[in-house]
């Protein structure tokens, strides 16, 4: 089981060190082919108003053509033989859905736009852009994660009003697809898989407004508990069985609350590497967009992210 091409994505802030050295441990322990693709920004216009601007515009523009050739050809000499390079300019979200179609890519991987230290959230709008636009899997990498990724984490999640039970169960399965696939090219024995549950009017039912005991209060939450507990239990167990060749463990973790509330501090005490999960929610005339839960992980996580949007969205 193995991704059959690899994109990774160069720009000019982005730290190529970290992309190198991921980039080198997936051809070392994976099958797939690799293309490299730097994208340099286009100056705007009025960089080119006057002849004084102009030629100023046009030094920078050999600068940076001559510094991301010089990134994109770090990252290759670590790649396989006849790995093809590629130099654009352009918006990077649109060069690299152009790439990922020309190369029927199966994972694109770039370092985030924000630096660590930087305020602001871990990813950038350029890195969301990307996510959100890109019909592959996009893995943003955490320039001070480093090129070692030990632990893997799932959020999986169950179907709601916005999708239906064959849809979600399709994309966590999804997911664990892409999480096996990558545990197996960076040697990584077990896959941690988390799900946030919640009870319908868990917050009223522990107030005393309920007009419920104590005792009614705790069955009541515990029902849905066991039912968290049965559904992740048997999810579990259907991809052991469809991933039966595949060497990770996956490892079940349940956790209550609100996803957008809890899923960012449970990565965090399970020291996750990066997090796979999904992005997409449907939203009415406007189609898919990332879902809110989904942006308000980007905005906090603290570690490298994996997202993969549902087959149905492509």
């Amino acid at each position: 089981m193995s991704f059959s091409h690899i994109l990774v994505v160069v720009d000019i802030e982005g730290d190529v060190e970290v992309i190198t050295a991921l980039a080198k441990t997936l051809a070392k322990n994976s099958a797939a082919a690799f293309s490299v693709l730097g994208v340099a920004p286009n100056f705007p216009s009025p960089a080119f108003k006057t002849k004084k601007s102009s030629n100023t515009a046009r030094q920078l523009t050999e600068q940076i053509v001559s510094t991301l050739r010089a990134k994109v050809d770090q990252v290759a000499n670590v790649l396989p033989a006849g790995t093809s390079t590629n130099m654009v300019s352009g918006r990077l979200a649109e060069e690299v859905s152009k790439a990922v179609l020309i190369n029927q890519s199966d994972m694109v991987v770039k370092a985030a736009s924000v630096q660590p230290g930087e305020p602001g959230p871990t990813f950038g709008s350029i890195d969301k852009r990307l996510i959100r636009n890109c019909a592959a899997p996009v893995w943003v990498v955490r320039p001070d994660i480093g090129g070692s990724f030990d632990r893997i984490a799932v959020a999986i999640d169950r179907h709601d009003i916005q999708s239906d039970a064959s849809e979600r169960e399709d994309l966590n399965l999804e997911l664990i697809d892409h999480a096996v696939k990558l545990a197996t090219a960076l040697g990584v024995p077990k896959i941690d898989i988390v799900h946030a549950w919640d009870a319908v009017g868990a917050d009223l039912a522990r107030s005393a407004r309920s007009g419920l005991t104590p005792d009614e209060a705790q069955a009541y939450m515990k029902e849905f508990e066991d039912d968290s507990t049965e559904w992740l239990d048997g999810f579990i167990s259907e991809a052991a069985k469809k991933f039966e060749n595949a060497a990770p463990k996956l490892v079940p973790h349940l956790v209550f609350g609100r996803p957008r509330r809890v899923l960012v501090s449970q990565i965090e005490a399970l020291e996750a590497d990066v997090l796979i999960m999904g992005t997409i929610a449907r939203s009415g005339a406007l189609g898919l967009l990332i879902g809110n839960t989904a942006e308000d992980v980007l905005d906090r996580v603290r570690c490298s992210v994996l997202a993969i949007k549902p087959a149905f969205s492509k």
